[in-house]
Order: C-alpha cells, then sequence, then structure tokens
C-alpha cells in the first residue's frame, strides 16, 4: 500500500530533485484506504494467509497504485 502512494509525488519537483505531494498523504491515506485494504486482504485470501506472499505479488501493488490514481484523476490533480 505504501508503495502506491508514488502516483502521489509531483514529476515536475521531482525532476527538479524535490519531494512534493500532489496531495497530503493523510487526507490521501483517508480517502482511499478501505480499498486498498480490501485490495491487500483478498490478495491475503488468495495466497492461502502468507503475508511474505503477498508482499512479493505485482497484483496487490497494481490494484492499490490504481486505487491511488484512480482518486487523483478524480479531483483533476492527476499529472502525466
Amino acid at each position: 500500500m505504501v508503495a502506491a502512494f508514488r502516483a502521489n509525488i509531483s514529476r515536475a519537483a521531482w525532476q527538479q530533485g524535490k519531494l512534493e505531494w500532489l496531495v497530503e498523504p493523510e487526507e490521501l491515506l483517508k480517502a482511499t484506504l478501505d480499498e486498498m485494504a480490501g485490495i491487500v486482504l483478498k490478495e491475503n485470501e488468495d495466497n492461502k494467509g502468507k503475508p511474505a506472499e503477498v508482499g512479493r505479488k505485482e497484483a496487490a501493488y497494481r490494484g492499490c497504485y490504481s486505487v491511488i490514481v484512480m482518486d487523483l484523476a478524480q479531483r483533476g490533480i492527476l499529472t502525466s
């Protein structure tokens, strides 16, 4: 879930050697936590309760990343 927050980093600032958030992380977490937790829970169930396996699964990361991207897009602040 934490890695998915890469989508929330301003690319323009990053290219200048700075780290700036598009949306405050706490605000974004509150808006997306339930959906991302559901994705991780489902991956955990699919992997028979092996947390180490969930952490290595691309599907869990992609799902959480998509949730963040969708939220940013709905706010109209997604950058290309």
